[in-house]
């Protein structure tokens, strides 16, 4: 039954402060902008009107440093290994906002606060790599199966340290609805220890009764740790609430916590959604632990969402990339081995191969944005997405065209009812080019579409954190399976095909209806399309 007040809000006396402060850095830097500004153009009067060369100097030495500052800045920008969007975005930020662009830039771009988190991760996944060791049978069976499939899961293993497992039993669940009452009794089921990494936890229905069954089962003995995103202190969780949770006996970590004193790296939000239970069970999708996820609390009308069941081998890697996280900023060395499950006798009777896998800021290689790449390149009849967020770089875009322009249909589920409108409005300003191109759009119309799955041929799909925009495939840290398996593709593709029966295919004409105030908004904030 869904209930449209908010279970529970955390009072932000004490967030509100910490926003004030972290706004007051940016409108800092507007004002000092302004100042400069003003300052340069009141030199030149006074040059202009009294000849004074103290004053033409010292407007010379400012406009000199901030040319100087901008030359050296775009020469940097040019060279860096980043998406060309990326790079156009940041050259126009750069040269139509003196002072402010180039500081926006040192303090985002450059300061290394955010690559440093970033490598720390880096080498808490070399350090347990050798537990990802691809299985030689797995891979012998994969390449004789599925020569051309075989080749991204290669990718996947040499550059994303993640590796390819067979036979596993998955289970995909259409709506947070039909997934939470699973959910609830996998964990009453733990013996050993139960892992939690979300972006967004709010009280209400939903956690208030997974916590309740945490709680049970630290008393029996049952290790549980919790890792959520910082980002919760500013909508539904107090600061200290990771304190609480440790008095109850649950192992709790915040990731990049939001704080007074700015930092590049808050930048980077922990987007992954990863539930582990004794290594035989584990959980990956959209779904976050808040009451809208299972429609008890009405946001942006009904929520559409996704999450995939996974029992088998494969859980070991969801294990690894969660402790991993979890020992991000610690010296310590990791204990893997006592969580990691045997699964040598047991065999489940599907046919599939089952890779689990993760990104970060600061990848080169970008796995997320390229599995989308890799799945499209090789269709061979359909290619179906779910998205809440279409912001595409000129790669996805073009490659989006050509498929559809080769014959693949192509075809995107949208929400009727966004959760940011700006996102939303740039999202609608692509709709045009993808429909000349035969790509067919529909909006979600019950309300929010929130899932992130793309699906193909009714043999492969992908499933779990990653959006089709910038945020997620270069800011944050993600994470997703992508598998092969005929049934669960043609069971995900039947709930595709039901979720267009609810959704309003989106027109030529329908497009001219669109005020064109709202049209003019996503046209110009497309050009800021990589800060969404």
């Amino acid at each position: 039954m869904t209930n449209n007040k908010h279970p529970s809000r955390h009072p932000r006396s004490l967030l509100t402060r910490i926003f004030l402060n972290q706004m007051a850095l940016t409108i800092s830097l507007v004002l000092l902008q302004i100042v400069i500004m003003i300052f340069a153009v009141y030199a030149g009067v006074i040059y202009i009107w009294h000849e004074s060369q103290v004053w033409f100097w010292l407007l010379i030495i400012v406009v000199g440093i901030d040319l100087l500052l901008r030359i050296i800045l775009t020469i940097v920008t040019l060279n860096r290994r980043i998406d060309p969007s990326y790079k156009i975005v940041w050259l126009v930020v750069i040269s139509l906002l003196p002072v402010l662009g180039s500081l926006l830039f040192l303090f985002i771009q450059i300061i290394p606060n955010a690559r440093t988190v970033s490598r720390m991760l880096t080498a808490k996944v070399s350090e347990t790599r050798h537990y990802h060791e691809q299985d030689a049978a797995v891979k012998q069976n994969l390449q004789k199966q599925l020569p051309r499939y075989a080749r991204l899961c290669k990718y996947l293993e040499n550059y994303g340290a993640a590796s390819t497992y067979q036979d596993n039993n998955l289970e995909f669940y259409p709506l947070g609805d039909v997934f939470f009452p699973d959910l609830l009794e996998e964990l009453k089921k733990a013996e050993k220890f139960i892992f939690l990494e979300y972006f967004i936890i709010t009280p209400g229905v939903m956690w208030d009764q997974i916590l309740e069954i945490l709680k049970t089962k630290v008393a029996s003995g049952v290790e549980v740790r919790l890792m959520y995103d910082g980002f919760n202190t500013f909508t539904s969780l107090p600061r200290n609430y990771y304190k609480k949770m440790r008095k109850l006996g649950i192992k709790c970590r915040v990731f990049a916590p939001i704080k007074a004193v700015v930092s590049s790296y808050q930048n980077n939000r922990d987007h992954r959604k990863i539930l582990v239970i004794d290594g035989r069970v584990g959980f990956v999708g959209g779904i976050n632990l808040a009451d809208e996820y299972i429609n008890q609390y009405e946001r942006f009308g009904h929520w559409k969402d996704t999450a995939l069941k996974i029992e088998g081998s494969a859980v070991n890697a969801l294990t690894i990339n969660f402790i991993n996280m979890w020992s991000i900023r610690s010296k310590k060395p990791q204990i893997v081995e006592p969580y990691l499950a045997e699964y040598r006798e047991v065999k489940y009777p599907a046919r599939n191969f089952v890779t689990p896998y993760t990104d970060a800021p600061e990848n080169r290689e970008n796995p997320g944005e390229n599995i989308y790449l890799s799945l499209l390149a090789n269709a061979e009849r359909y290619y179906h997405i779910h998205t809440p967020y279409l912001v595409l770089n000129d790669r996805l875009l073009q490659a989006l065209l050509f498929a559809a322009k080769r014959g693949i249909d192509v075809v995107i589920i949208m929400p009727a009812i966004p959760d940011k409108k700006i996102p939303f409005l740039v999202a609608r300003s692509y709709y045009k080019e993808l429909l000349d191109a035969g790509i067919k759009i529909y909006e979600y119309t019950p309300g929010f579409n929130h899932a992130k799955v793309v699906v193909s041929d009714d043999q492969f799909f992908t499933i779990g954190s990653v959006n089709f925009d910038f945020r997620s495939l270069y800011l944050n840290y993600e994470n997703g399976v992508v598998c092969y398996d005929p049934a669960i593709a043609k069971v995900i593709e039947d709930d595709y095909q039901k979720t267009l029966q609810m959704s309003e295919k989106i027109t030529l004409e329908k497009i001219k209806t669109f005020s064109v105030f709202s049209r003019l908004i996503g046209w110009v904030m497309r050009m800021f399309e990589t800060f969404f």
